[in-house]
């Protein structure tokens, strides 16, 4: 009987450090992951939720691109979605900051109410093609952050999991890649 209760005991406890492990991930209170860039993006196509095309046309009229992967469902990315927007109304002029929604392309409707409550007015794509549809089957934890250049070249870190402040972290890491590429970057405020 004892055997029986320490088991049970044992089972209890595997399962709320489970349960709190899960929680933390989803809480964004790991730390974000830095590493290489999961690939290029030279040739895709992706649509708009608002029924418009993104390319390599898009990516080549500026010097640098961030691109958040991120879905309705995941709070860690809902915590930053404001901060992205900022960021997106004040990046430099030569910096595009573009949304890819990891959510699948029927919940479009569900997508833009998320992004209306959330106040992002930026691009945000979704069904990718070519270069980014490889990409996308990369991204295996929300948010992820890649960066590219006007050639659709990875550069920088691949920021995975989240950061601790995207109103400081986001932009540090755009100015380290524009310095490091040579260029300026002027925000706006």
């Amino acid at each position: 009987m004892h055997r029986l209760r320490a088991l049970a005991l044992l089972l209890l406890l595997t399962a709320a450090i489970a349960l709190m492990t899960a929680c933390g991930e989803e809480n964004n209170l790991v730390d974000t992951l830095e590493t290489e860039p999961l690939g290029d993006i030279k040739d895709f196509t992706a649509s708009t939720v608002l029924d418009g095309h993104f390319g390599k046309e898009e990516i080549a009229s500026k010097d640098l691109t961030m691109m958040y992967f991120w879905s309705t469902d995941s709070d860690a990315c809902l915590n930053e979605l404001l901060a992205v927007d900022r960021l997106w109304q004040i990046a430099p002029d030569n910096v595009q900051i573009v949304l890819y929604c990891m959510d699948p392309p029927e919940s479009r409707d569900n997508i833009l109410i998320t992004m209306e409550e959330y106040s992002y007015t930026g691009t945000a794509l979704l069904e990718p093609r070519g270069d980014l549809e490889k990409l996308v089957e990369k991204v295996d934890t929300l948010p992820t952050v890649l960066f590219f250049n006007s050639k659709g070249e990875a550069v920088g870190p691949a920021l995975i999991g989240g950061v601790d402040d995207p109103s400081e972290d986001y932009p540090d890491a755009i100015d380290d890649i524009l310095e490091d590429m040579g260029k300026s970057s002027n925000w706006k405020e």
